[in-house]
């Protein structure tokens, strides 16, 4: 009857090595599902590689560290090559569809003569996965500081307190993609230059893409004409910008044209506008209109007051309200 006292240490052995073997198996599907990708990138002209790359986390997490991931290939027509410090990628060996990366900088990245470095203080990515649909996405970045550079001119520094951006099918219709992205307290010398002033900008969106083709497995040229084919459409369902004493809340509809532009229509509702629209070249007698019609015409020398207007992206031209601005859209692709 002796056997009966070893027989717990001889299930927990049992059991250890049973995970042992498991976790081997799993991990040695991770290597080789990177090196099947890195495979699928080089037929496309895209190389990645890693400097030094292992594979641990035993006995419950699969992590995937690369030190020095580098970049070079062509992206839509442009050669680009980056590279960052490291990255870690990591799931739960009994939630391997959660998978959770961080990324250590500075990211560098230089294309068209053009070089861009970005650090951050934490850089967080994550998917969840069921089977290759993606059934949601999140990225974090906190304190992140980009600077471009390009030639001799002097390097433009944009930095934000926080960047996140959301991903996720719809619940009603798993074939529509809802986003949402959030940028905070974020410092950039374009938007400076068109308001006016240095005060940092929030800006907070929710849209939804309807139609199918944008999660197909293909480059984004491809996608993006297929959801146009499709008669997709991007429903922004809230935009809310805020900088300084601008105020600006949008709704509308936009898609893609044959010329592969954006086109469509946003409802506008503003307060403290008027100093943006004048920067847009939309000359003061205009603005008056536009006062005119949403009834604050009395008021406009009185401070900052609310003004509807509607915003109109046609035939790549972008027009605001009755006037058209100089303002061009180029194709996306």
């Amino acid at each position: 009857m002796r056997w009966r006292i070893f027989l717990p240490t001889l299930l927990v052995i049992i059991i250890c090595i049973g995970w042992s073997i498991m976790w081997q198996v799993v991990s040695g599907r991770v290597d080789a599902g990177v090196e099947d990708w890195f495979a699928r990138e080089r037929l496309a002209g895209r190389t990645w590689a890693c400097a030094e790359r292992t594979v641990s986390g035993f006995p419950f997490r699969i992590e995937l560290h690369c030190r020095a991931p580098a970049f070079a290939g062509n992206v839509s027509g442009t050669s680009v090559t980056g590279g960052m410090g490291e990255l870690l990628a990591a799931a739960h060996v009994y939630q391997p569809s959660l998978i959770v990366a961080t990324m250590t900088g500075p990211l560098k990245v230089t294309t068209g003569g053009q070089t861009s470095d970005l650090t951050w203080e934490v850089f967080r990515v994550s998917n969840r996965l069921k089977g290759a649909v993606l059934q949601q996405f999140a990225l974090e970045l906190y304190k992140p500081v980009l600077t471009l550079a390009q030639g001799t001119a002097s390097p433009m520094v944009q930095r934000a307190d926080r960047v996140e951006v959301y991903a996720r099918p719809t619940e009603d219709r798993p074939d529509n993609l809802e986003f949402a992205l959030r940028l905070i307290k974020v410092s950039a010398p374009a938007a400076d230059a068109l308001s006016g002033n240095q005060d940092p900008f929030d800006l907070i969106t929710r849209l939804v893409a309807t139609g199918t083709g944008l999660m197909e497995q293909a480059p984004l040229p491809q996608r993006l004409e297929a959801w146009r084919q499709a008669n997709g459409t991007l429903d922004i369902a809230e935009v809310k910008f805020a900088k300084a004493d601008a105020r600006i809340e949008a709704s509308g509809r936009f898609s893609l044209d044959e010329a592969h532009r954006p086109a469509g229509n946003l409802a506008i509702q503003s307060v403290g506008m008027e100093p943006i629209l004048k920067r847009l070249g939309i000359p003061p007698a205009a603005l008056a209109i536009g006062l005119a019609l949403s009834g604050n015409a009395a008021q406009q020398n009185a401070g900052p007051k609310p003004l509807n207007l509607s915003l109109k992206v046609e035939s790549g031209r972008v027009s605001v309200g009755p006037m058209r601005t100089p303002l061009a859209v180029p194709p996306l692709y």
